[in-house]
Formats: C-alpha cells, structure tokens, sequence
C-alpha cells in the first residue's frame, strides 16, 4: 500500500506472515513496490519502520537509505517506546 503526492511515494504498510518470513515473500512486494513506482512519474520512494526491525536489512539490499529518525514515536503492548527510522530510495538511479 502506497500513498503518492507529486514524484513521490510512501510506503504505508509492507507485512509478512511469520510462517512465511525468509522465504522471499518480503522481497517480491519491496520489488513490487519498487517496480510500481518505475513505470510512474515517481523519483522516490520513501518508508518508515520501527528501530530493530529485521526489514532494515532487506530494505538496505534494495538501495534504501536511512534519512531520519523519530524517537519514541511507537509504542509496544508493554508501553516501551521505540524509534521510528525513515528510508528513502532514488527510483530510477
């Protein structure tokens, strides 16, 4: 799910089944993603994701880019506050 404003989009929401975790599920919708914004007008894509989450290394492997932080922007069933880290990619370079 993706959100567009001008040549940009978000990336809203990106979720695999535990079951089906490294099995290449999370690869083919990032590519997906990726490959919906480059037959557009998109130049880049950008995400959000809570601190430690493994995604970080995938996201990484698909030229995303840390470029911001938000601290203690989620919280967990506990209470505990985790940071929000924000990704960006150029499209088509």
């Amino acid at each position: 799910m993706t959100r567009l404003v001008a040549d940009e989009a978000e990336l809203l929401l990106i979720a695999v089944a535990p079951d089906y975790r490294r099995r290449g599920v999370g690869t083919a919708l990032i590519r997906a993603a990726i490959a919906e914004c480059s037959v557009g007008s998109i130049a880049k894509l950008h995400l959000e994701v809570r601190a430690g989450n493994d995604a970080v290394k995938m996201y990484a492997t698909h030229g995303f880019a840390k470029v911001g932080e938000r601290r203690a922007y989620y919280r967990g069933k506990t209470g505990v506050a985790y940071d929000a880290h924000t990704y960006s990619k150029d499209i088509n370079s």
